[in-house]
């Protein structure tokens, strides 16, 4: 045992349980050269030499209690930093570095997952084929577009890595544990972003205007997203307010289908924090997933709340026909509205309508801005996958979209237990919302919401394997 690091009981109990790690020496001396190498920037970026500092002392704490690697994942999910920004071809973004980290420290757990099942589970396998359409179609324009095959290549094999992380991390901790860390998370982040709006500090990847406080008068205004927003640890206020959507329903799940008052309590007070977060995001589209959500968990949840939802229908219909499209229009030459969209949508189109041929296999990732003539992309991820991927990649994902929420639903009716029912519930009305509102945007065609995805589908798949064996 002389050439074992092990944490054992005696040695180490911050938490009062035994967690133990048994790494070979010179696997963990590899492991930290891997991630020194690419945390440390050239001085050309002292900023994102301290990020890539601070990021691998947490990984080196992490390996102390194996519980801080459950959290520090998710977290890890939550950010657009860059890992050794200086080194940019063989920079790394924080989620991809955790899942890298993750697989080669349970490597021998990873091997022992029967791949062969997945076949059989319909949602993982559509999935898969949806990721390997993805890496076909770039692969069929790189003699004239090279440039984009290593990063589809990569944002396609991250979130089949982190699939296998997902079967791992609920293994160890179980699925409930899983979820509450999203969730612990969650409020970290909804915190966070609460602080950038009111003070303006902790901005470290914002993009957006100066400071304003009258927020009821910008949100009547029209003039939503133009002031100063929150958007965590991400590059943009619209992704962060989707990351916090997520875990938004996953919290309402949990306070729904609780069964001890206390409990119960603290997640809808949670659940209201993170909503607070999404306001003060005043992402447009943020707003639209988590109405779409939340008209879902109304109508599914109980009777009563048909009613309530079917009115809060009317009044968004009201409030959005009055206050919000005469804006819209209004300050159409400004910002960045639904008549944008129409005119990104409409140049999409013409490209497949002046050249048949792409419908098949696409222009190629990247090039939609180029070939439709627009300062923007599609703002569609349905339309971007079918101008840029052909028609195939998007039957893929529409096949994808269609199993998984059908899934999700029949389990959730389905599941007696109550786990099982916060777990579709919660991802069954998050999905919903998400891929409704990817009509208007696109950020289903980043790794990072990807590999959240991919996550959950893993979660799910163990869930459902560990609930057949117990039978």
């Amino acid at each position: 045992m002389h050439n074992k690091i092990l944490i054992k009981n005696e040695d180490f109990q911050p938490f009062g349980r035994e967690f133990r790690f048994a790494l070979d020496r010179k696997s963990l001396i590899v492991l930290l050269c891997f991630l020194s190498f690419t945390g440390i920037s050239l001085p050309l970026s002292p900023f994102y030499t301290i990020i890539g500092i601070l990021f691998i002392s947490l990984i080196a704490l992490a390996l102390l209690h194996e519980k801080l690697l459950l959290i520090f994942l998710i977290l890890a999910f939550g950010t657009s930093l860059r890992i050794g920004e200086g080194f940019m071809p063989v920079s790394f973004s924080a989620t991809e570095l955790m899942i890298y980290f993750l697989i080669l420290l349970y490597l021998k757990e990873i091997m022992q997952i029967d791949l062969r099942r997945l076949v059989k589970e319909p949602v993982a396998f559509v999935f898969f084929i949806f990721l390997f359409s993805r890496i076909i179609s770039a692969a069929l324009h790189l003699p004239d577009d090279p440039s984009h095959m290593l990063s589809i290549i990569r944002d396609s094999i991250v979130p089949m890595l982190s699939f296998m992380v997902s079967i791992v991390m609920v293994r160890k901790f179980g699925v409930r544990k899983v979820l509450l860390s999203w969730v612990v998370v969650g409020i970290f982040f909804a915190i966070l972003g609460i602080i950038q709006s009111n003070t303006g500090k902790f901005l470290f990847l914002s993009e957006e205007g100066e400071s304003t406080r009258d927020y009821l008068k910008l949100l009547l205004s029209g003039t939503i997203g133009t002031g100063q927003v929150a958007v965590g640890l991400f590059a943009h206020h619209n992704t962060y307010a989707l990351y916090l959507q997520q875990i938004l329903m996953l919290s309402l799940a949990l306070y729904l289908f609780g069964k001890e008052k206390p409990y119960r309590l603290v997640m809808l007070l949670i659940s209201g924090l993170l909503l607070i977060a999404i306001f003060y995001t005043f992402s447009r589209g943020g707003y639209v997933a988590v109405f779409l959500s939340m008209i879902i968990l109304l109508l599914l949840y109980s009777n009563k709340t048909r009613i309530i939802g079917a009115g809060l229908i009317l009044l968004m219909i009201i409030f959005v026909i009055q206050i919000i499209l005469p804006y819209f229009f209004k300050y159409y030459e400004q910002f960045e509205t639904l008549i944008g969209r129409f005119h990104y949508w409409k140049s999409g189109l013409n490209v497949l309508k002046n050249d048949p041929i792409s419908i098949i296999y696409g222009v190629g990732s990247g090039n939609f801005k180029e070939r439709a003539g627009t300062s923007f992309t599609a703002h569609n991820v349905y339309l971007l996958y079918l101008v840029e991927n052909g028609l195939f990649v998007l039957l893929a994902l529409v096949c994808f979209i269609f199993t998984w929420l059908k899934h999700l639903f029949v389990k959730y009716w389905k599941n007696k237990d109550s786990l099982g029912k916060i777990l579709y519930f919660g991802l069954f009305t998050g999905s919903f919302g998400y891929f409704v509102h990817e009509i208007i945007e696109h950020s289903f065609n980043s790794a990072t919401f990807l590999s959240i995805c991919a996550f959950w589908i893993g979660l799910v798949s163990q869930y459902e394997k560990e609930e057949y064996d117990g039978d």
